[in-house]
């Protein structure tokens, strides 16, 4: 109906008017790939690995810069025979991390002054976002040549310094995005205005840490063995998320990783083990029902080997919300409050932060 109006109370605009018809700011255009994630306020995850087969020929199979010339012998890495594994890199507001474990095999040709020369392979077997970035083991075989059967023409240690700096400039790029154009949007000034507004909504205040030294009073004297004074820790907290999504932040090792800002193993089966900020939390799962419980052995690292607590976490869907409800038995009695804290601020606030599932309004 062209002609009925639409009221407000100082307005009234027909459809038919010019007004409504013709100015463009009445017009909802699509933006395309620039209108989509503004300011990366969604959690974007991409695969990271061709830009790992990329980048290795570029960093190692130059033909006039070989591996290392030294004592009249020359190395070139020849080729990249095999790249096996996996990397992502994942990005939400402007925050990109990198998750990655996988090895190399390249081909070499070797040559000395006297004319001997020899092919081989390298082999590095576990590069891993787990160790630090020169921290990787390096095998050399001899394939044929001068070297076969004898002591090779390559030398290791020789090799062992331009390899790690090549690696390291690899995984470095790896962990900036890998190259990688995320979406920010035109919004850019905004998203940055709502980031700052957002980290002042954030406590102000030092969070309780989720940690313990050996040389805290409560771990060492309260701590101290199974007959130690113990109670019942319950939480209830909401998130605006499904069940699922809450389930993964607890079995997802990656998504660990990112809300926590720390190293984390997660091992999600029944027996696996798993370990949280940085080590200072560890456990094993003792039973998994997907998307709807998890029951774990939880303690502190540094507490007596003889004290350990029981976590259940009960994941309840309220209307595509979650209900998680949390009890936790054993718990000395002199860490009671601190591991309220520690639940609240180190993960609760944090998960809800991070990947936008609820208010992160200081407790």
């Amino acid at each position: 109906h062209h002609n009925t109006p639409i009221f407000n109370k100082h307005l009234t605009i027909h459809m038919s008017d010019p007004i409504y018809k013709e100015d463009d700011r009445w017009i909802v255009n699509d933006l395309g790939e620039e209108g989509r994630n503004i300011g990366g306020w969604h959690w974007e995850e991409i695969k990271a690995l061709p830009f790992v087969k990329a980048r290795l020929p570029e960093l190692f199979c130059v033909a006039d810069k070989p591996l290392y010339i030294d004592d009249g012998i020359t190395v070139w890495v020849k080729d990249i025979k095999e790249v096996k594994g996996e990397a992502t890199v994942t990005n939400r507001k402007r925050k990109i991390a990198a998750f990655y474990e996988f090895q190399i095999r390249m081909t070499y040709e070797a040559k000395s002054v006297d004319g001997k020369t020899e092919k081989g392979e390298i082999h590095v077997p576990d590069i891993s976002d787990e160790n630090d970035l020169d921290e990787f083991v390096v095998k050399v075989t001899v394939k044929e040549g001068s070297g076969e059967g004898k002591k090779a023409i390559l030398d290791k240690k020789r090799a062992d310094k331009p390899l790690r700096e090549k690696m390291v400039n690899l995984l470095t790029g790896l962990k900036q995005g890998a190259g990688i154009k995320f979406n920010y949007g035109s919004a850019e000034d905004s998203v940055r205005t709502s980031a700052q507004s957002e980290s002042k909504k954030a406590p102000t205040q030092p969070a309780v840490k989720m940690t313990e030294t050996k040389t805290a009073p409560e771990s060492t004297s309260n701590a101290s063995s199974s007959s130690t004074s113990t109670c019942t820790v319950t939480l209830k907290e909401e998130f605006l998320a499904p069940p699922g999504h809450i389930y993964d932040c607890f079995v997802d090792p990656k998504r660990v990783q990112i809300y926590t800002n720390s190293r984390a193993e997660v091992n999600a089966h029944l027996g696996g083990h798993f370990s949280l900020l940085n080590g200072s939390i560890e456990g094993t799962f003792i039973e998994l029902e997907h998307n709807k419980k998890i029951v774990q052995k939880w303690r502190f690292s540094s507490w007596p080997k003889d004290v350990n607590t029981t976590l259940t976490l009960n994941f309840e869907d309220n209307s595509g919300k979650t209900i998680l409800h949390l009890r936790q038995t054993g718990v000395p009695r002199s860490d009671e409050d601190r591991i309220k804290a520690g639940w609240r601020n180190q993960f609760f606030l944090r998960i809800k932060g991070v990947f936008h599932y609820g208010s992160i309004t200081p407790y």
